[in-house]
């Protein structure tokens, strides 16, 4: 019966796996600590704070959970909190939400309990979602490879799309979808599953 791939512990503590049966073995280091605590931070401010150092120091793993904790704010408050220009309080986006979408209550108030700190006082130097994505894209995080390149298919899509419609592209469709496949090959090669989720 053939065993598992065992994990050790690479130097920097990280997890690495390795197959026990190959003859030379490939090791890949996978730093899950950061998506440990991104996974069970209940306040993102105060997790984009605990890893904000380490994203500007140019941690890669820091830097896509940074992406992860500000994309996710800003997708929830922008649907769930915003109209216009006005801020919604939870009480008017549960209301709003319980004529819509009811069943989509509990992550109302799991995106106010999660973000409503990071949204209403921003800490300093923090940037954007989309800036923190692409530094851990160009320094090798296999997930920020990965989402990159989902971001630059869809694009490329659209421009297709709307070249069809007779419009001029502002990026050559071909170019980014080759961008976006080199990126997959790229985001493959490290071999961590959650690539492929």
């Amino acid at each position: 019966m053939e065993e598992p791939p065992s994990a050790t512990v690479a130097p920097g503590g990280s997890p690495a796996l390795h197959d026990t049966h190959a003859k030379t073995s490939t090791r890949v280091t996978v730093n899950s600590s950061y998506r440990e605590k991104f996974a069970a931070a209940t306040d993102y401010r105060a997790f984009v704070s605990s890893v904000l150092g380490a994203a500007q120091s140019g941690d890669k793993d820091a830097q896509y959970s940074l992406y992860e904790a500000l994309f996710y704010c800003d997708d929830k408050f922008s649907y769930y909190f915003t109209r216009g220009k006005r801020h919604l309080t939870l009480d008017e986006a549960l209301q709003w939400t319980s004529s819509r979408a009811p069943a989509a209550m509990d992550d109302v108030r799991t995106a106010y309990s999660r973000c409503h700190e990071l949204q209403e006082s921003p800490l300093d130097g923090v940037g954007s979602a989309s800036e923190w994505l692409k530094l851990a894209t160009a320094a090798g995080n296999p997930l920020a490879q990965a989402r990159t390149a989902e971001i630059d298919l869809m694009q490329s899509s659209l421009a297709t799309y709307r070249a069809y419609q007779g419009e001029t592209p502002k990026t050559n469709p071909d170019e980014q979808r080759r961008t976006a496949i080199d990126l997959v090959n790229q985001a493959l090669k490290s071999k961590d599953p959650e690539v492929l989720w």
